[in-house]
Parts: structure tokens; sequence; C-alpha cells
């Protein structure tokens, strides 16, 4: 009786994560990465002049915890001055400081192997203190969690619109989109009235909840892209019947390509800093707009990359199979082209990172 072989061949990503670990710089670096993750996500725990546990007056509290609510818009801060107080019980963390706390006792960069002027060895500036009296450490601490949320969080907008920009001018060119004229005539009409009333009337409230918490600022982020896409499906629905006339219904070629091309030279040309420096001046400055303002102008490099790898992929085999087939373009974009694409764009994404760490 033969055996049926179940046997399957490893995956796409398992053979990358094989080649990887032949690497021992490349696994240390990894892992490098993962524990200054680990110290941005869980900088409270370890420099915060509140306690990770406390108990009192017979409650039960966690200081730290409930400053990570506090920061999202969860919760109310709590108004007790942890150091002042003293708890039944209380689980401090090593470092007994916040990265804006002003020891002015040890002010005018106290040494980290000098004499402090301290109550206890419980409260030693090990990395020092700066001129005003901060704590170093703790500043490193905090630090790296603002760094990694800027070089992250800004190099997902730029790596967002990149990929969406290069992808549709490197596949479609400039004769693979073709729409009637009440589709383009509508879908411009209907950017400029959803940027206005989605994002423009509401610059308001997204300025006020920037100043009040990362997740007030999200709901009011959602609450604008919602309303720009309603107002843009909106415009959809109106150009149907539009089609129904005949000057409207013809059918014109819209050159992707070049018109992603001259935006990419545009965005190229304007001075980084000189822009953040500018809109600080007009607007009150904010981590978030800076993490916005470097997003939007740092995915050029990233378009052109996706742009030339499409151009190349678009004429392989396996694309010309998908389209004989008569799969939808959209799916041949998503499912085939695109995935194949991404590999040495990554690679960009990465510098990209530290670009954007380096310009904030």
């Amino acid at each position: 009786m033969i055996k049926e072989d179940k046997t399957y061949p490893p995956s796409y990503s398992a053979l990358l994560w094989k080649q990887f670990r032949k690497s021992k710089a490349a696994l240390w670096s990894l892992r490098m990465v993962y524990l200054i993750l680990l110290i941005a996500l869980f900088a409270d725990v370890l420099a915060s002049d509140k306690p990770i546990y406390c108990k009192y007056e017979g409650k039960t509290y966690f200081p730290v915890f409930h400053e990570y609510l506090v920061k999202t818009g969860l919760a109310n801060s709590q108004q007790i001055a942890w150091k002042k107080i003293k708890p039944e019980t209380a689980l401090w963390p090593p470092v007994r400081y916040s990265p804006q706390e002003i020891d002015l006792a040890n002010a005018q960069f106290a040494a980290p192997g000098g004499t402090q002027n301290i109550s206890s060895p419980k409260y030693k500036h090990y990395l020092g203190t700066d001129a005003l009296g901060k704590d170093v450490l703790s500043g490193m601490i905090h630090g790296t969690r603002i760094a990694l949320a800027v070089g992250i969080f800004s190099m997902l907008i730029a790596s967002f619109i990149g990929i969406l920009a290069g992808g549709l001018s490197g596949f479609y060119g400039d004769d693979g989109i073709k729409i009637s004229r009440a589709s383009l005539y509508t879908g411009i009409l209907f950017l400029f009235i959803a940027f206005f009333y989605g994002f423009q009337c509401r610059a308001f409230e997204i300025e006020d909840a920037m100043d009040e918490s990362f997740g007030a600022m999200s709901i009011q982020l959602f609450i604008s892209s919602m309303l720009f896409f309603a107002i843009l499906i909106f415009g959809y629905f109106i150009a149907k019947p539009l089609k129904k006339l005949k000057f409207l219904a013809v059918k014109v070629t819209l050159p992707i390509d070049i018109i992603i091309s001259r935006f990419v030279e545009v965005f190229t040309s304007i001075p980084k800093l000189f822009l953040i420096f500018s809109l600080i001046i007009m607007i009150k400055p904010s981590l978030y707009l800076i993490i916005v303002v470097i997003g939007l102008l740092s995915w050029t490099e990233i378009a052109r990359f996706i742009r030339a790898e499409m151009l190349r992929i678009r004429k392989m085999e396996y694309i010309e199979s998908a389209t004989a087939l008569g799969l939808p373009k959209w799916r041949i974009v998503l499912r085939h082209a695109l995935p194949n694409a991404l590999p040495p764009v990554l690679i960009t994404i990465s510098f990209g990172i530290a670009a954007a760490i380096l310009t904030e």
C-alpha cells in the first residue's frame, strides 16, 4: 500500500527566517531592537516618580499603569504626591525620577560617581543630572519611546502614501486607467470638498485633541477620516446618473504616472526642517504634528522605489498570465505585484526610520 506523502515545502517566510538565522550579526541586531522596544514600552516601569504598586490607607493603587491610561485619555490623573506620602507597602521603579522632574539639590550637572545631595541611596542619579537637575538616565529611557514613536509612526504614514502612489504610478503608467468624464470631474470636485469638511473645518478639534491625549487625537482623526471617505463615496454615487449624458460618459485616459511623478518632484524640493520650523511658528508645537509632517515629507523615496519595481514586475510572465486569466487589476496588484515589490523597499523604510529620528 502506497502511503500518501503529507509533507509540504516550507513557506516563503520560513525560508526567509532560515536565511536570516545564519547571520549572527543580524540575530543580535534583532535582539537589540527587541530590547529597545521593551524599554520604550515599559519606560514608566523603569523610570518614574510614581510607584508601580502601592498600598495606602487601605487602598491598593497601581500609579504607573494608571499613568498609561491617562496618556491614552482613558482615565483622569491622580493628584497624589507619591514621594511625600508614607504608604504601607510600595514597589518603586529602579529609577525614581520622571524625565521632567527637577531635583534642585543636584542641579548643575551632578556627576554619576560624585557626591550627590540625596536622602537615601534609592534616590541616586545613576547617570547624574543635567544643568536643571533632571535625571539623565530617566531622560534617556523615556527619550527612547519618543524617538521610536517618531520614527515608526512617521514612516507608517510615509509608507502608506509611498506604496499607494508608487504602486499606482508604476503598474498603471500613463495609459492604464480609463474613467468617465463624470467620475473624473466629480472626483476632483468632491476630493477638495471632502478635505475641506473632513480636516480643514475640524482643524480646531484635532488641534485641541493633540494637546489632550493620544487617544483623543486618534478619535478625532478617525472621525475626520470617516467624514472624508463618506463625502468621496457620496461623490461616487453622484457621478453615476451623470454618466447617462453623452459628453460625460466618454472615457478618458488618466496619466497617473505623470501626475504622481510631478508630485514627487514637488515634495522632494521642499526642505523638511524649514517646513517644520514654519509650522511650529504658525501652529502650537506638538510631537504628533512633527510625526505627521515628517511622514508627509518622507514618502517620495518609497514611491520611487515602488514605481521602479512595479515597472519591472508588470512585464513578468506571472503578471501577464494573471491578466490573461481575466483577474481584476486591483487583485493582480494586491496579491501578485505588490508583495514582490516590497522587499527592496523595506531597506528604504528602515533607513527612513533612522532619518526621521535624526530630523525629530
